[in-house]
């Protein structure tokens, strides 16, 4: 909706550059203990849980979650409706589709296509995503 506003908590900490890109954004929760490091970009709706962090010049595609304490490493993009599992990492410069699932506790080391299901340490496909 129209005024659907942010809601970051005092905890959290979004660099400056991050808080630039976040003006004319809607919906986006970042909660307690959240790290957003600079040139961060984050599309409406997203949803950044507790003591997530995500490192520079990385990209969250819009009505995607990070649930509790997942790593986002620098330069990563994540297409939208995506959900990253608890504890899980994902490793600089890798691309995660679009409506795809990250199993909690994963480590993510290669590019995941959109509407893939992976978990593991390393991340494997796990099945193909009802569209």
């Amino acid at each position: 909706k129209k005024n659907c506003s942010n809601l970051f908590f005092d905890t959290s900490y979004v660099s400056h550059s991050s808080k630039k890109n976040l003006q004319n954004k809607k919906g986006i929760v970042i909660q307690k203990f959240a790290k957003i490091m600079p040139n961060v970009k984050i599309g409406d709706g997203v949803k950044i849980n507790v003591s997530c962090q995500i490192h520079h010049g990385s990209s969250i595609g819009k009505f995607t979650t990070l649930a509790p304490s997942s790593v986002i490493l620098g330069n990563v993009s994540i297409g939208k409706y995506s959900y990253i599992g608890a504890n899980s990492t994902i490793k600089q410069n890798i691309k995660i589709g679009d409506n795809c699932i990250i199993g909690a506790g994963s480590v993510v080391i290669r590019n995941v296509k959109n509407n893939e299901v992976v978990a593991g340490s390393p991340a494997k496909l796990l099945r193909k995503n009802k569209k």
